[in-house]
């Protein structure tokens, strides 16, 4: 199985040039990602919720004269992301340093996931386990638009990628991922739980050019 991953694009805006994520707005702080596997981000054992938005206010005059829709044609999303890292390795501390990091800069994160280096089939040029994830759904709602025209098709699903720079067979991983802003983490530590138990909450960016 691959696993899902994050890795920080160092940058406070993004935008997409020719199916890729690239940068919009650089971070002055640059990016903060481990210098081990590509600066990718394994985010271990996770759960991942989401609700369907934060509402605008419905009424017709909400001030001046603005109407709902004027206020923007769709909702912020929230995310949830909870993950375990064991407290005596220093692997997995480290990577909470990493989340708490990101929590606290409004960097773009990308997640996605990540697929076996060493003997996985790669459909649609992502990890099989990407299309049996809340991750899939994320991502056609918010990013390819796709809700079922032409699904898969190896030239019609995955209109924007994020190019990992890690090789699997012959070609560069180039996966299908979904942009966040982390904006708060908690972490709890239980002298009876062998690991730490980290809870980040975020919103998803969506792709405004749709």
């Amino acid at each position: 199985m691959g696993y899902l991953a994050a890795i920080d694009t160092g940058s406070i805006g993004i935008q997409t040039i020719g199916g890729y994520y690239t940068t919009l707005t650089t971070s002055p702080d640059g990016a903060k990602n481990t210098p081990n596997n590509n600066g990718i981000l394994n985010l271990n054992g996770f759960q991942v919720s989401w609700n369907t938005g934060k509402n605008v206010g419905k009424d017709a005059n909400i001030a001046g004269n603005l109407t709902r829709v004027s206020q923007g044609s769709t909702k912020p999303i929230d995310i949830t992301l909870t993950s375990g890292f064991l407290k005596k390795t220093q692997d997995e501390i480290d990577r909470v340093n990493y989340l708490t990091q990101w929590s606290r800069s409004k960097n773009t994160i990308l997640l996605f996931y990540m697929a076996r280096t060493t003997d996985e089939t790669l459909y649609y040029g992502n990890s099989v386990d990407f299309f049996k994830s809340d991750l899939k759904v994320l991502y056609d709602v918010f990013w390819d638009k796709n809700l079922g025209s032409n699904a898969f098709g190896a030239t019609t699903y995955g209109s924007i990628w994020y190019d990992t720079g890690v090789t699997i067979g012959a070609s560069t991983f180039k996966p299908c991922a979904v942009p966040m802003v982390m904006d708060d983490i908690t972490v709890n530590n239980s002298v009876d739980n062998a690991r730490l138990e980290v809870t980040v909450i975020g919103t998803i960016l969506e792709n405004e050019s749709n």
